[in-house]
C-alpha cells in the first residue's frame, strides 16, 4: 500500500517504471503496488516507497501516505477501508490543500521533573502517551511564531539530541511564510537548535490502517 486518495481514478497509475494498481472503495481511491522478491523492510525499499509517494502528491490532492510496509490482499484492502470510509474521508479532507511541516528540536540534555507516581496500570499508561505527545516547553516560542499557519499540529518525542518532532499541517501558500516564521523564532530558543524540512505529503495525520 502507497497511499489513499478521493476517487475516483483510473484502475492503472504509473510513477517512473512502477506500475500501480487503484482499488475503488466507495470515495475512497487505495493506492498499491504489486510486492516485489525485494520489499523487505530495508533502506532501498523505504526510499522507493517515500519517493513513489511524493511523486503521487504532486499528482493528487487531497492524498493520504499509507504507512512505510503496509501489505494487503485485495480483500484485505477492502475489509480495512470500507468500514472506515467516512473517517477517511473525513481525513482526506481536513488535507486537501496542505502539507505537512517538520521541526526537529535539537539541544542539550535537561534534567526532567519527576512525574506524580501512577496508581493504576490505565493511570501509568495514560501517563506515558500524555509525556510522549507533550510540547517541550523550549517549542513554545517556535509555536507561538507559527501559530496563525498551523492547522493541525503533532508532537513526537525525541531520542538522543532531538528532543521532540513537531510536525504542522498547513496550507500549500503558506510555505515560505511558515519557514520564514520559523527562523525568526529560532534565536528564541537557543542554545537549543529547530530544523525544518518540508513540505511534505500529511505522513503523520494519517489514520491508521489495520492490515
Amino acid at each position: 500500500m502507497y497511499a489513499l486518495a478521493a476517487g475516483p481514478l483510473p484502475q492503472r497509475m504509473r510513477v517512473g517504471r512502477v506500475g500501480l494498481r487503484v482499488f475503488a472503495i466507495g470515495p475512497i481511491a487505495a493506492i498499491a503496488g504489486t510486492p516485489r522478491a525485494a520489499a523487505e523492510a530495508s533502506e532501498e525499499a523505504l526510499r522507493e516507497q517515500h519517493s513513489i509517494v511524493l511523486a503521487l502528491a504532486e499528482r493528487l490532492d487531497p492524498l493520504l501516505p499509507a504507512r512505510f510496509g503496509s501489505r494487503m490482499t485485495a480483500a484485505r484492502i477492502e475489509a480495512a477501508i470500507r468500514p472506515s470510509a467516512a473517517v477517511l474521508t473525513k481525513a482526506l479532507e481536513h488535507v486537501r490543500g496542505r502539507r505537512q511541516m517538520t521541526v526537529r528540536l535539537a539541544g542539550p540534555t535537561v534534567s526532567e521533573v519527576p512525574a506524580p507516581l501512577a496508581t493504576t496500570g490505565t493511570a501509568y499508561l495514560a501517563q506515558r502517551r500524555a509525556a510522549a505527545h507533550a510540547l517541550p516547553a523550549e517549542a513554545a516560542p517556535l509555536e507561538d511564531a507559527v501559530r496563525s499557519f498551523v492547522i493541525d499540529a503533532r508532537v513526537q518525542a525525541g531520542r538522543g539530541a532531538i528532543r521532540a518532532t513537531l510536525f504542522h499541517l498547513i496550507a500549500r501558500e503558506d510555505v515560505s511564510a511558515y519557514r520564514d516564521a520559523i527562523a525568526l523564532a529560532v534565536p528564541q530558543i537557543a542554545p537549543w537548535q529547530a530544523s525544518v524540512t518540508g513540505p511534505w505529503p500529511p505522513f503523520a495525520f494519517a489514520p491508521e490502517l489495520n492490515g
